[in-house]
């Protein structure tokens, strides 16, 4: 009876974060209202070419794996729901109606993942505590739930996020690794690294995670390349203007500036003590955790604690 009710406890911040999204979705409005539609109408025609089987116009960065889901919620929710003679004119005609669904897919993915997150982190850790604390996660800054709402690569980012942390706290909490436990981890890791890649191309550094995780340098080859294949089979299937999206990508990495503009500079040190006070004006909460992550870093190298932080675990993520 007390493990069921913990269970439940489990529930309740997933909950809280599927009703909120929807109310934020219906408070914000209309998506053709303000600048709600910066992102939605492009992830909604594209995905709407993916569903009548063409390739999408419109790239994103690249954005696959939210049009992929959007375009498998337009099909079935026309099937289910259409009104127009075809999927095309029934999609454009009613898109707020494509929207709400496509909305509340994501809301459910979402919470979905959050609470397997607990689940996992509490069968594997054994501390209701250690669990909820995690699924506090995307409660840490009202912009993310904010964009969860906004139908674009952020809520699916969102979820993937989720699916990877469950997976490392899983790797991390296995008494003994076999052979055979050990493939399967890889392959886990490399495809939802590469989902997450296909998804946003600024994931990218996320796979330092499981690279630095895995043991043996041949595991770390594995995956690299199982994510590197998820990433391109996806992308030469799905992504149209392959030469703008890497030309836009190479343009951010090179310029200081948003989109690829800017002076030709690496960094752009002007704008360090700048972006230090935005950070802690509009992120405080965030600017607080990462400065206890900061000082966490900096005492292991404190002789009296470096033995003993070196030798968690966890001390690697």
């Amino acid at each position: 009876m007390k493990k069921k009710l913990l269970y439940i406890s489990l529930m309740i911040l997933p909950a809280l974060l599927f009703f909120l999204e929807i109310i934020l979705q219906h408070s914000r409005g209309e998506y053709y209202l303000f600048d709600n539609y910066d992102g939605p109408y492009g992830y909604l025609m594209a995905s709407l070419n993916i569903a009548d089987l063409h390739k999408p116009g419109y790239f994103q960065h690249p954005g696959i794996v939210p049009q992929l889901i959007s375009a498998a919620v337009i099909r079935l929710s026309y099937f289910l729901q259409g009104i127009d003679p075809n999927l095309i004119s029934d999609t454009i005609n009613r898109p707020e109606f494509y929207f709400s669904r496509i909305n509340l897919a994501y809301n459910f993915l979402t919470s979905l993942s959050l609470f397997f997150l607990g689940k996992l982190a509490f069968e594997k850790v054994g501390n209701i505590i250690a669990a909820i604390f995690l699924q506090f996660s995307p409660f840490i800054s009202v912009v993310l739930i904010y964009s969860l709402s906004c139908n674009t690569g952020i809520a699916s980012t969102t979820f993937l996020i989720f699916i990877l942390v469950t997976i490392v706290i899983s790797y991390l909490n296995e008494n003994e690794i076999t052979r055979k436990k050990n493939r399967i981890y890889i392959y886990l890791f490399g495809i939802t690294c590469g989902l997450l890649v296909a998804n946003l191309v600024s994931n990218l550094p996320i796979l330092i995670i499981p690279f630095l995780l895995l043991k043996k340098f041949v595991n770390k080859l594995y995956f690299i390349l199982i994510s590197l294949i998820t990433f391109f089979i996806l992308f030469l299937s799905i992504s149209p203007e392959s030469t703008a999206i890497w030309k836009f990508v190479i343009g951010n990495i090179i310029h200081s500036g948003k989109y690829g503009t800017g002076s030709s500079n690496f960094i752009d040190f002007n704008r360090i003590i700048p972006s230090i006070e935005l950070i802690y004006r509009e992120f405080s909460l965030f600017c607080i955790l990462y400065i206890l992550v900061v000082f966490t870093l900096l005492i292991q190298f404190i002789p009296k604690f470096k033995a003993q932080i070196r030798s968690n675990k966890y001390f690697i993520i």
